[in-house]
């Protein structure tokens, strides 16, 4: 693939990721899922131009949606796990031990929400033990809950995530390889 075709690729899976979460995250309770809809987009874009591609458009949309949405919950969200999972999935299918590839990806997503928790108490000045006891509730019993409730949700994208790319993505990336060669 010749390198103006990865550019338009590129730009045409950016462009798309923005407007997706964009219009996605302005309806009420679809934050995470406008990003989870940009994140599928990424996929196409590693199999059809490579991992490369994939990353630096994942870059460009992280920063498009950091700097001009509205909203940065969902462009929070997309930047922290949900942009660069699909392309890092194909990656972690390939460890054939299930045990380490499951101890890797509990890793990853337990490691970016206390980054996530960290960061918030950090540059929102906000200190969320301070806040969690004014429920009456202790920061460990909370913290814990907030883990186990997002890796249930960790667990179930993976399951959307593993779903999609056994099913679906083999079918359509054969259909767009074939509308790329036409071009040619």
């Amino acid at each position: 693939m010749r390198l103006t075709q990865k550019i338009t690729l590129i730009a045409m899976t950016v462009a798309l990721g923005y407007v997706v979460v964009f219009v996605f995250g302005l309806l009420p309770g679809m934050n995470f899922i406008s990003a989870i809809l940009a994140g599928i987009l990424l996929i196409f874009l590693r199999d059809i131009a490579g991992t490369g591609c994939a990353y630096a458009a994942y870059g460009v949309t992280c920063l498009m949606l950091l700097l001009f949405l509205p909203r940065k919950l969902p462009a929070a969200a997309y930047a922290a796990i949900l942009g660069y999972y699909p392309i890092l999935f194909v990656d972690l299918l390939r460890i054939k031990n299930a045990v380490l590839r499951m101890i890797v990806k509990v890793l990853l997503f337990e490691g970016v929400a206390a980054g996530a928790f960290l960061a918030v108490g950090f540059f929102g000045g906000v200190h969320p033990p301070e806040q969690i006891r004014q429920y009456g509730i202790s920061g460990t019993v909370f913290i814990v809950a907030v883990l186990i409730v997002y890796q249930v949700m960790a667990a179930a994208y993976e399951g959307f995530l593993w779903a999609y790319y056994k099913y679906f993505n083999q079918m359509i990336t054969e259909r767009l390889r074939a509308a790329v060669r036409l071009r040619k």
